[in-house]
């Protein structure tokens, strides 16, 4: 499931240049119920597509998977796991 935007300054996660894919993906649902030989070639369609974009813009790594976090909610986990302390603060102690 993608990720909502909801600023103006959010960043799809399809570039703007491969939306085009997105409408041959509709089109294989709307094809299905009417003629399904379309759909069929709506589908191969949009495989096609799907290679080509990769081709183009690199596969995504598959040994890391990243989360998408707004900074905000990372500072707020970051606060209330540590305490923000300047450094040097405190009496050294003897181990």
């Amino acid at each position: 499931m993608p990720f909502y935007l909801y600023n103006t300054t959010d960043i799809h996660d399809l570039p703007e240049k491969y939306h085009w894919i997105l409408i041959h993906a509709g089109s294989i649902w709307a094809w299905l119920t009417k003629d399904k030989a379309r759909s069929d070639t709506e589908q191969l369609i949009f495989e096609q597509a799907i290679k080509q974009m990769w081709q183009r813009i690199g596969y995504p790594s598959l040994s890391r998977v990243y989360s998408r976090i707004s900074q905000d909610e990372i500072m707020k986990r970051n606060s209330y796991t540590k305490a923000n302390l300047p450094n040097g603060y405190g009496y050294p102690q003897k181990v």
